[in-house]
């Protein structure tokens, strides 16, 4: 028994599909309102908390009631972060391509060009480094970082509201670089007892990589198969977009 508690948990169906964030549970005292409730929430989910509606059985929760209209131990909720139909702004993940856990919510212009983006979470606190010094990218659809430039504007971009941009600051160079795959890196190739080390571009297709192990094995490309993981490779997908990194190994399978 709780006593004067009750444990609440809750899912958020708003967030980005590709987010693994998994259910948040509070146990708030008997008298916590639901505006208490979302102050709480406003730090767990990184959202200011006027974005947070809460639910249950599809009816909204008022701010003014409490937790102690419901006699049940364990509550699921659901909280759907909307804009309170303000049509020209969005709410922007801002995370941190180094740690993904460290991430803020930022709220834009849909006409704000992305160097006002930067400018904002310099003034929010966020960040406090020159804009020149701060890197955003989405992610592209082979799940890449791509650069947005500061002439970038949100709504050209089609961006949608709680979509993430994650950010890097540093100075370009050979460990920034592989961080948004525009490096090389080191990959082993082994057929039979034979291996080879050789550098490559991250953006190296594996259509390319197959040619490339042909030349240093002296094998004609239909003669073998590359293998990863236990499966074949082959195509248009590129090391980076794959996670391939430093130190990776194929295995050359001569084909019967």
């Amino acid at each position: 028994m709780l006593g004067g508690y009750v444990s609440l948990s809750f899912v958020n169906t708003d967030l980005p599909r590709d987010e693994n964030i998994p259910k948040k549970k509070i146990t708030p005292p008997k008298s916590y309102t639901w505006g208490d409730v979302k102050q709480e929430l406003e730090s767990a989910y990184c959202i200011d908390k006027s974005y947070i509606h809460l639910f249950y059985e599809q009816k909204e929760l008022d701010d003014k009631g409490t937790v102690s209209t419901f006699d049940k131990k364990e509550i699921n909720l659901q909280i759907y972060t909307k804009l309170n139909d303000q049509e020209d702004t969005i709410v922007l993940y801002v995370i941190s391509l180094l740690d993904p856990s460290i991430r803020y919510s930022i709220k834009c212009k849909k006409m704000d060009m992305i160097g006002k983006v930067k400018e904002d979470i310099m003034q929010s606190g966020v960040l406090v480094q020159p804009k020149q010094y701060i890197a955003l990218y989405y992610m592209n659809e082979k799940n890449e970082p791509t650069e947005l430039s500061d002439l970038d504007i949100i709504q050209s971009l089609q961006m949608q509201s709680f979509q993430p941009l994650y950010y890097l600051v540093t100075e370009y160079n050979e460990i920034t670089a592989k961080l948004i795959g525009k490096g090389e890196i080191t990959i082993k190739l082994k057929c039979e007892k034979k291996v080879i080390e050789t550098k490559v571009p991250q953006q190296t297709t594996f259509i390319e990589l197959k040619e490339k192990a042909a030349k240093l094995f002296e094998y004609d490309t239909n003669s073998f198969n590359i293998i990863f993981a236990g499966a074949e490779v082959n195509g248009n997908d590129t090391l980076f977009s794959k996670r391939i990194v430093d130190g990776t190994a194929f295995n050359i399978i001569i084909k019967a």
